[in-house]
């Protein structure tokens, strides 16, 4: 699985690593993966679906994935 490849093997490590750390190894691995992934992954740590995510813990991890990423130099 994609969680194997980036070295996530187990839950305890998803747990130990976090959401975006888990993230962003996953990126490693597929640098198509979206913000959606990210909370399926958040969601998976709290025990809850990514749809029950709080519109605010959304808003903070979209404006994370938005930090990461350079404006385009024109």
């Amino acid at each position: 699985t994609l969680l194997n490849e980036a070295g996530i093997k187990d839950e305890s490590t998803l747990r130990m690593l976090g959401a975006k750390m888990c993230w962003l190894k996953l990126r490693q691995v597929n640098p198509a993966l979206t913000v959606k992934i990210l909370y399926a992954l958040e969601g998976a740590i709290g025990g809850i679906h990514e749809a029950a995510l709080p519109a605010i813990r959304r808003q903070e991890l979209v404006e994370w994935v938005s930090s990461l990423t350079p404006e385009p130099v024109y």
